[in-house]
C-alpha cells in the first residue's frame, strides 16, 4: 500500500490532463533548467523541496496558463538525457 499523497507518473497515460493545477506535489516546467551553475542550483532546489516534503513530480515540457493550470505540453529536445526518478 502506497503512503504517497500523489500518483507517480510512470507512463504517458499518467500525465496530468489540461486544467490540472500545480500543487505542493506537482510542478510544471516548460523548458529544462539551463546547463549553468544557476540552472544546477535551481534544479537542486526544486528537487530538494519535493524530497524534503512528501515527494511529487516535476514535469518538464508542461506549459501552464499563467495561473498555474496546465494548458498543454511542448516537445523537449533534451528529453533523451533525462531519467525518471521516483522520490
Amino acid at each position: 500500500m502506497s503512503t504517497r499523497p500523489w500518483k507517480p507518473i510512470a507512463t504517458r497515460a499518467d500525465l496530468p490532463l489540461p486544467q490540472t493545477e500545480e500543487s505542493e506535489h506537482l510542478e510544471f516546467k516548460r523548458e529544462p533548467w539551463p546547463d549553468t551553475d544557476d540552472g544546477k542550483r535551481e534544479i537542486a532546489r526544486d528537487v530538494a523541496q519535493f524530497a524534503n516534503h512528501l515527494g511529487g513530480s516535476i514535469i518538464v515540457g508542461a506549459v501552464d496558463d499563467g495561473q498555474d493550470r496546465l494548458s498543454g505540453y511542448v516537445a523537449v529536445a533534451e528529453a533523451a538525457s533525462f531519467s525518471v526518478v521516483a522520490a
